[in-house]
């Protein structure tokens, strides 16, 4: 007979422990296996677990193994869309705001190793992370430059001859988070000056 398993409980008694180990390079594919784990089942992670979760996750996308950082962005992602029964999204600003600077560099250095320029798990975790993020001068400033680069670098790829679907949906993602990026600096400026003005 079958029994079911308790979700939680295995994380919690064994994947936990790989995913706080000290080196985000070792094991690769055991790392992999925990995070694409823990993507899969974002949904039944109690809130306060996964955030004391989120550093270790954010670490994992300087993973030297393109499916290491792949699987983190996709962790990510995964559960930043997690909505509570109301309908609100369970994870806010304020959850991701401690280490978003941090996030961040991450997601534009990993999208610099080789292999992973085109990489969709790392574009789409951007694009997540900057929808729920609230966007401080402190991250403003390598967010633009960041975004800077990587569109120097899709320009390049648009200008090779054999175009794929792979590109073009880059930029796509790409449109997406500068147009995030864009407001979101907007916003912030707009406090600035507010605050300057009074």
């Amino acid at each position: 007979m079958l029994s079911l398993i308790d979700v939680e409980r295995f994380l919690a008694n064994v994947t936990l422990s790989e995913l706080q180990s000290l080196d985000v390079d070792s094991f690769p594919m055991l790392m992999a296996a925990c995070l694409k784990f823990l993507a899969m089942f974002a949904s039944h992670m109690p809130k306060p677990f996964t955030i004391q979760l989120f550093p270790e996750l954010v670490c994992f996308l300087g993973a030297e193994s393109n499916v290491v950082h792949s699987y983190a962005a996709l962790c990510i992602e995964k559960l930043l869309l997690v909505k509570e029964e109301g309908g609100n999204c369970r994870y806010v600003a304020g959850d991701i705001s401690p280490f978003l600077v941090q996030l961040m560099t991450y997601l534009f250095a990993a999208l610099k190793s080789p292999e992973s320029e085109e990489n969709h798990y790392l574009m789409r975790c951007m694009m997540v992370v900057l929808g729920v993020a609230e966007i401080s001068g402190e991250v403003s400033r390598p967010c633009i430059k960041g975004l800077a680069d990587i569109s120097v670098k899709f320009a390049e790829i648009l200008e090779t001859p054999f175009l794929t679907t792979t590109s073009l949906s880059l930029w796509l993602y790409l449109f997406d988070v500068d147009a995030n990026a864009m407001f979101l600096s907007y916003l912030h400026l707009k406090q600035v000056f507010y605050r300057a003005s009074t």
